[in-house]
């Protein structure tokens, strides 16, 4: 047996472990089983216990039923897109875009950084660029104290580590990229600041009253920083576009102005509007030539017609004509018209119509008459007879009541037997005896419709006054025109006066005359005719113009790129160490060699004048070959490998 040593009223186990002794009921041994039957859940908290395996259980339903915390917070979309890419972790797998861009990438400055379009178009075309600076200079300044902290450059104020460019120094080693100091001159930013970070080393700049959104390039093909005269050519300036006269700008979008009544825009072409030119918009004189048609009656237009006469009866006089003035003294006189055998059933007289503007016209005797006849009496064959053929019931013919004549009654009694009708009563106006005429105050003798057809008394005056119609006015038995003039197109003319023609033209209303109507109804611009009323299109009147006819004063405004048929183009040469001219595969004409332009390895080299000749690699001359080839031959080979680019119009 072991051996048990007592001392103290305690006793020590020596060798032995809780393995060697049984559990107490007090003191219990721990065990997976004792330690899940201790755990319990609270009822009404939703949860669920299982002993036997230790599982507590949710058994209220999932997450969506459980409020949420302030500290372990749920997962939603909203939540995620709140954070930015960068707080994310990387991935660790190819992630595919879904043939989707990547828009808003800064300028790369690592090997592994992304890269943007226009930074791989430099590269292609030969640039290096660098970092943007904020400002560039417009003048040369002190290069000690003008750069430093706190001085304006281009309307900006310079402040520590801004970047700048230097291009316009005096001592022209002095240019290049620099970084402001805390105080006194800038120094070389550590991007530009090795002879080899020079050629070709292009820089945008952001901000300046001048130079704001430019971009600029080293044209120097070899640079020792602090000897070599460092220069700068720019050569990007989109920021820098702003609308001229005529333009508008939204964007990066140039848009036409048009007044909406003269020019207008019709799908995508400028045009002039339909009826929107007007006379006031026509500089100098149309031709006869220029009109398809120019005379009248033969006559060009601007000379004179042949003299006008009249016939022996025609009523018209011309007291003064000489071919060439208008024919103002035209006047009718009624006297000289000769005298004719009237035929009342077709004759016509010149009346007023009062139911067309008080316009001459011809009316025939016989519709005049009928218009005349009232009561009693009947129109035919422009003549008048009475409607009834009765005197106090007593046929005409027939024997009346006895009557007495006087001297002077004009009525004969052939045969009156005192008791049988009057058979033989007969009325001669002729035995009528004459007399002097009062039409104020003499009266006829007439049939009263109103009353019967009685036979009564009317006075002259009254019967004139019954008769005055439209353009007439009576008075005291006397008719009168109501007005002593004519008046046409609103043009008052008295009588016996003279309506010129160009009083008459001068008041017809505008749209009233339709091109039948017109001696002339077309215009000629440059050989195309258009007749009045239709469109004369801007290309129509362009593509008649003679070379060189339009002047700058005569433009109203400025002619946008893509309306000249002159484009800008390039034409790039790779060099093979022996060649010296090239010929562009496009023409551009002497007149404007002017434009042609060239690069070599993104430099642009000095253009000589035709006559002289190019002093070396950096000199060119621009020549016509056969009035269809354009060369350009430099002033030696270039190199093998070198890029040459020509900008030239064609």
């Amino acid at each position: 047996m072991p051996l048990i040593q007592l001392s103290s009223a305690q006793f020590k186990l020596n060798n032995k472990d809780t393995d060697d002794l049984s559990q107490g009921s007090v003191n219990k041994y721990f065990s997976d089983a004792l330690a899940r039957a201790a755990v319990s859940v609270t009822t009404g908290t939703g949860l669920g216990y299982t002993s036997g395996t230790g599982v507590i259980t949710y058994t209220q339903g999932d997450s969506d039923s459980v409020p949420e915390g302030s500290t372990n917070l749920y997962f939603t979309d909203a939540r995620v897109r709140l954070n930015a890419l960068n707080l994310m972790a990387a991935p660790t797998a190819d992630v595919a875009m879904n043939s989707k861009k990547i828009t808003g990438l800064g300028t790369p400055t690592g090997d592994s950084d992304a890269s943007t379009k226009a930074y791989v178009d430099s590269i292609a075309q030969g640039l290096h660029w660098k970092n943007s600076v904020r400002v560039a200079t417009t003048a040369n300044g002190t290069l000690a104290t003008a750069y430093a902290n706190g001085q304006a450059v281009d309307g900006q104020t310079l402040a520590t580590n801004d970047r700048i460019l230097l291009k316009n120094q005096t001592t022209g080693s002095q240019n290049g990229i620099y970084t402001v100091n805390a105080s006194g001159a800038p120094t070389r930013s550590s991007d530009m600041n090795a002879n080899d970070e020079f050629p070709g080393a292009a820089v945008f700049v952001r901000s300046g009253s001048v130079n704001a959104d430019s971009g600029w390039v080293c044209t120097n093909d070899a640079v020792t920083v602090g000897t070599t005269a460092v220069t700068f050519s720019q050569f990007t300036g989109t920021g820098q576009v702003t609308a001229g006269a005529g333009l508008a700008k939204s964007g990066n979008t140039l848009s036409v102005n048009v007044d909406g009544s003269s020019l207008e825009i019709s799908g995508d072409a400028l045009r002039v509007k339909s009826n929107g030119i007007t006379s006031a918009m026509i500089v100098g004189n149309i031709t006869n030539a220029q009109l398809a048609n120019s005379t009248i009656s033969s006559k060009a237009l601007g000379t004179n017609l042949d003299s006008l006469s009249s016939g022996a009866t025609s009523g018209i006089s011309m007291t003064s004509y000489n071919g060439s003035a208008a024919v103002s003294d035209i006047s009718v006189s009624l006297n000289a018209l000769s005298a004719g055998v009237v035929d009342v059933a077709a004759d016509s007289i010149a009346i007023v119509d009062a139911n067309d503007s008080n316009a001459t016209k011809k009316e025939s005797i016989a519709d005049l008459v009928s218009g005349v006849a009232g009561s009693g009496l009947t129109a035919g064959s422009g003549q008048l007879s009475l409607t009834a053929n009765t005197i106090s019931g007593v046929a005409l013919g027939q024997s009346l009541a006895a009557l007495t004549t006087a001297a002077t009654s004009g009525i004969t009694l052939s045969s009156y037997n005192g008791s049988a009708a009057i058979n033989n009563l007969a009325l001669n106006l002729s035995g009528l005896s004459a007399g002097v005429v009062n039409v104020a105050g003499d009266s006829i003798a007439i049939i009263d419709a109103d009353d019967a057809s009685a036979s009564k008394k009317e006075s002259i005056a009254d019967l004139v006054s019954a008769m005055a119609g439209s353009g007439l006015t009576a008075g005291s038995g006397q008719l009168s025109l109501t007005s002593n003039a004519i008046t046409i197109a609103g043009v008052s003319t008295a009588l016996g006066g003279s309506i010129t023609a160009n009083t008459i033209a001068g008041q017809i209303s505008a749209g009233t005359l339709t091109n039948a109507q017109l001696a002339n109804s077309a215009i000629t611009i440059a050989g195309a005719s258009t007749s009045l009323g239709g469109a004369i299109t801007a290309d129509a009147i362009a593509g008649q113009i003679t070379s060189g006819k339009i002047t700058n004063a005569q433009l109203a405004g400025s002619i946008v790129i893509g309306k000249l048929t002159a484009k800008s183009t390039q034409q790039g040469f790779t060099g093979n160490g022996s060649t010296s001219e090239y010929t562009l595969t496009s023409y551009t004409p002497s007149s404007h060699h002017g434009t042609v332009k060239v690069y070599l390895n993104g430099m642009r080299l000095n253009k000589v004048e035709a006559q002289a000749s190019p002093a070396n690699a950096t000199d060119y001359v621009v020549s016509d070959v056969g009035g269809t080839q354009t060369k350009v031959t430099l002033g030696a080979n270039v190199p093998t490998g070198d890029l040459l680019y020509v900008d030239h119009w064609v």
